[in-house]
C-alpha cells in the first residue's frame, strides 16, 4: 500500500509516514530539509539518489555540493 513501504512528498503533497521505508522527495523538498537542519538532514536518509542530474538546475547542484560536503566530513558515509 503506497505510503507505507513507499511514499512521496513532493511540493505541498505529502504521502509517507515515519515508518516508510522508500520516499521520493524533489531536489526542492531535500533542500528545504537542509536549510531548516543543516547537513544533520542527510543523515537522516540510508540512501540518497538524485536523478537526472545530466538535466542540470541549481537545486541540484546544491544537493550535490551538500552530499559531498557531508561526504568529506562523515567516514561513515560512502558514495
Amino acid at each position: 500500500e503506497l505510503g507505507t513501504e513507499v511514499g512521496y512528498h513532493i511540493g505541498q503533497e505529502r504521502l509517507a509516514t515515519s515508518d516508510t521505508q522508500l520516499v521520493f522527495n524533489t531536489c526542492g523538498i531535500l533542500l528545504e530539509e537542509l536549510r531548516s537542519n543543516g547537513l544533520e538532514a542527510l543523515e537522516r536518509h540510508r540512501v540518497v539518489v538524485v536523478d537526472e542530474v545530466h538535466e542540470r538546475s541549481t537545486e541540484s547542484d546544491l544537493v550535490l555540493a551538500c552530499v559531498k560536503q557531508l561526504l568529506g566530513s562523515r567516514r561513515h558515509c560512502r558514495t
